[in-house]
């Protein structure tokens, strides 16, 4: 995922994430520019490339998630990977990124 690669490239002893959503687009942390993502996608059920953002105390980002309305139609079943999104009551409860 974007996330951890955008970590895993930061220089040598530390594991901090983006600011911002555009840092995944183009990292300039080091001489070789990286990007971890080639463009910000659309929320799918939004349809818009605006996303809710969980951030560490520090301000970088961990995750994202979905700004929609209203209580998912999947509530059960999810692979272990996913296992945190059973019994979400709004899609804001499914996260999408890497554990801080």
């Amino acid at each position: 995922n974007a996330l951890r690669s955008y970590r895993a490239a930061g220089v040598a002893g530390t594991r901090a994430g983006p600011r911002e959503l555009d840092d995944l687009l183009l990292d300039r942390r080091m001489s070789a520019t990286r990007r971890h993502l080639r463009k910000i996608y659309a929320d799918p059920l939004t349809g818009r490339q605006a996303w809710g953002v969980l951030r560490q105390p520090d301000g970088s980002i961990t995750g994202v998630y979905s700004t929609a309305p209203g209580i998912p139609i999947k509530r059960a079943g999810f692979d272990a990977h996913r296992a945190s999104f059973d019994n979400a009551e709004r899609y804001a409860q499914w996260v999408f990124g890497a554990p801080p």
